[in-house]
């Protein structure tokens, strides 16, 4: 082969070798086509062209949706737009399944090739795709520790980011992103640059840091040797400048992009938004002038759907209405359905909802809905809420009605009862609907009423007083009276629904002894422990949940933690929920006996998958040695090995249990034994011939009850090995 003889014993390993290289460039070739292929299919390349060569759409005007508000617990929701929904991700999942097929071939049989960084990359990308998260994670780690210098380091820390990100693992998601940026400022990455900062931006606008979303621009631009470039930067600066509403300083920065040497999109979208910031400070003179310019140059010609998309909402700032419903009909005759023209109808829809126009509101919201624009998903949501806000005289007079009743006495209370409870319910649904539109006060009667409804032995009552309580305010900000209210109720809910979750918070937001706080921690996991012994699994799950969240320092917090991780892994099957709760035992309690029961677990999977991976290498340095070679085809699917994990050569990859308290960041496989020396009156046990199968089903990343799936793709958790999902020899014993 290649003109190379076979004479002799050391050609014969020479044609071997080119051989073996060609055959996995092949494949490796053949997963990256088919990653490309797959990320067309769903749109991901096509939306990040689209943003180079089009304008944006900068909606600024807030919300009144309480969802809308930023909470510091849940996943910012600008990650929103890096998840592949089900939808997109179902008619390319058997090319992403085919790359892990292929990276797992690739990383067993030729760990030393050249391009390992390049698969691993690839790999991880899958997995970030079909929204596995900690194995993405995992994956990024390995190949970074391994491939420090890699061509696709800058791209490998980004996605490394956004999973720390999408876990919620803040700190490690912007040590990552600050990573990123050293990297590809060396390797004149501009692309990944302008993403690294743009998350950067996002993150600290979802922290309400406001001056830390424009630092990294603004180093940026000071640093940058690259004057196009700049400009780019510059002109997000001003952007986000815009976005927060200091209108003055974005007017400023967007001046400055001149100085640079801005493309023809950059200049537009300098002005265009300059234009928009003056009009929001009131200087309509002057944005209309810069408007008509924008409008008259040829230039511009095909980007006059965003100048009429600023118009609108510059003549609804005027409050000239004439002339806001004539640029409104020649824009949607002359755009319909564009994006930045429904932008402008949803802002106009928010300042007529402000006004108590719902009708109207509701038409703008309804004409807003174009996929296209940054609004249209909270234009949707308002359509949503608005329609069930539709049913409130409805609602009303079935109250009405009850109370007539009332006074019958050849009603039944226990049917009474029954109607209260559902018009109750109702009464809630509602006064929820008027909260998250920002309508606090009609929310407020509403629970009022709710509360008035409700029989007084039914706990769901509590619930309602509660929320009275939430929009009375909790906190310290809170008006004396309105805050005396709110505690007055709260007291109410201790005294009379003391095991209700309600309660639980109420106790702590009324500054309770620390004795008073053990007790109702007692009870609620008490409570929790009778619905795990009756198998009510998933009210048992609030009330350990609602214990770990309200009182973190109770000595029972640990011990529920891990009841609810053994109930997720024995009883509904749910291995992803039960990580979850295994992993807060060991990042909140790492001296518990609990979590220090979590260690052995691991370290006892750990050995026995090592056990299992020498034995593989030994097949598979046999099977090399004995098999001819041969490259294999773009729709090979290569078995693997019975046992579940590949065998990986031992050369440049070192397996070692991580420390005790890096668990939580550097493994998937766990499994959780009952602790041996604890109190164990309430927490679940296993017999001891199901230990072994058990720690054997979480090596192959398994959990209880799973079904035999031969035919599935591999997964790829921690340092490159396959795991597989034939779980048909690893069924745990009932």
């Amino acid at each position: 082969m290649l003109g190379l003889c076979t004479c002799c014993a050391s050609c014969s390993t020479v044609n071997k070798t080119v051989t073996n290289s060609l055959a996995y460039f092949n494949t490796y070739y053949n997963a990256k086509r088919l990653m490309i292929k797959a990320e067309d299919e769903f749109g991901y390349q096509d939306d990040k062209k689209r943003n180079l060569i089009k304008p944006r759409v900068v909606v600024v005007e807030s919300s009144t949706l309480l969802e809308d508000n930023a909470d510091y617990r849940e996943v910012p929701k600008f990650l929103e737009a890096f998840v592949i929904s089900k939808e997109k991700l179902q008619p390319v999942e058997s090319q992403l399944d085919s790359i892990l097929l292929k990276g797992s071939k690739i990383l067993t049989r030729h760990a030393k090739s050249d391009y390992i960084d390049g698969m691993l990359f690839l790999i991880a990308k899958t997995y970030f795709y079909k929204s596995m998260w900690f194995q993405a994670q995992l994956t990024c780690q390995e190949m970074l520790v391994t491939y420090p210098y890699s061509e696709y380091s800058p791209d490998a820390h980004l996605l490394l980011a956004k999973a720390f990100l999408m876990q919620k693992k803040f700190p490690q998601g912007d040590e990552a992103l600050s990573r990123a940026i050293d990297i590809a400022w060396g390797q004149k990455r501009y692309d990944a640059l302008s993403e690294a900062f743009s998350i950067q931006a996002e993150l600290a606008l979802h922290f309400n840091k406001i001056e830390d979303a424009a630092k990294p621009y603004r180093r940026a631009v000071a640093q940058g040797d690259d004057a196009e470039q700049q400009a780019r930067w510059q002109l997000d600066l001003g952007v986000i400048l815009y976005r927060t509403h200091r209108y003055n300083d974005a007017i400023a920065e967007f001046a400055k992009v001149k100085k640079y040497s801005p493309d023809a999109l950059a200049i537009f979208e300098a002005d265009l938004y300059r234009a928009a910031a003056l009009a929001r400070l009131g200087q309509f003179e002057e944005s209309e002038k810069l408007i008509a310019t924008l409008q008259k140059n040829t230039n511009y010609k095909e980007w006059r759907a965003w100048i009429a998309g600023e118009r609108i909402n510059m003549f609804r700032l005027m409050k000239q209405q004439e002339r806001l419903d004539a640029v409104t009909y020649i824009a949607d005759t002359t755009y319909p359905n564009h994006e930045a023209v429904a932008a402008a109808k949803y802002q106009r829809g928010l300042e007529v909802f402000r006004q108590g126009d719902d009708k109207q509101a509701y038409t703008f919201f309804t004409a807003a809905q174009v996929k296209e624009s940054p609004a249209y998903s909270r234009a949707a949501r308002y359509v949503e809420l608005m329609n069930q806000m539709q049913s409130t005289p409805a609602v009303m007079q079935n109250v009405t009605k009850l109370f007539k009743e009332s006074t019958t006495a050849s009603v039944a209370d226990s049917s009474r009862d029954t109607t209260k409870t559902r018009i109750a319910a109702d009464l809630f649904w509602l006064g929820r609907v008027n909260e998250l539109v920002g309508r606090p006060d009609s929310a407020l009667l509403l629970y009022c009423t709710a509360v008035a409804m409700a029989p007084v032995g039914d706990t769901i009552r509590a619930r309602y007083m509660y929320a009275e309580a939430r929009l009375h305010g909790f906190d310290k900000k809170a008006m004396p009276e309105a805050k005396k209210q709110a505690d007055s109720l709260l007291t109410y809910i201790v005294k009379k629904y003391p095991l209700t979750e309600y309660a639980s918070d109420a106790r702590y937001r009324l500054g309770y002894t620390e004795e008073f706080v053990h007790d109702a921690a007692a009870e609620l996991f008490t409570s929790g422990d009778r619905f795990r012994i009756i198998g009510e699994y998933k009210l048992a799950l609030r009330k350990f949940d609602s214990l770990a969240m309200f009182y973190p320092k109770s000595q029972y917090a640990p011990k529920a933690l891990y009841v609810a991780g053994w109930l997720y892994e024995q009883q509904l099957k749910n291995a992803d929920s039960a990580m979850s709760q295994y992993l807060a035992l060991v990042d909140r309690y790492p001296e518990s006996l609990y979590a220090k029961e979590v260690y052995g677990a691991v370290e006892a999977a750990y050995k026995a998958r090592e056990e299992k991976l020498e034995l593989e290498r030994v097949k598979a340095a046999a099977a090399s040695s004995s098999a001819k070679p041969q490259a294999p085809t773009e729709t090979e699917q290569t078995p693997l090995p019975s046992a579940g994990r590949d065998a990986v050569p031992s050369a440049g990859r070192q397996q070692s249990l991580p420390p005790a308290k890096t668990i939580g960041d550097t493994t998937k496989t766990l499994l959780v034994l009952p602790p041996k020396n604890a109190d164990s009156s309430a927490v679940p046990t296993r017999r001891k011939s199901q230990r072994k199968s058990s720690l054997d089903g979480k090596i192959e990343g398994k959990s209880d009850g799973a079904t035999d799936n031969k035919n599935q793709p591999a997964v790829v958790t921690s340092s490159n090995h396959a795991v597989s999902n034939d779980s048909s020899q690893n069924k745990r014993k009932p």
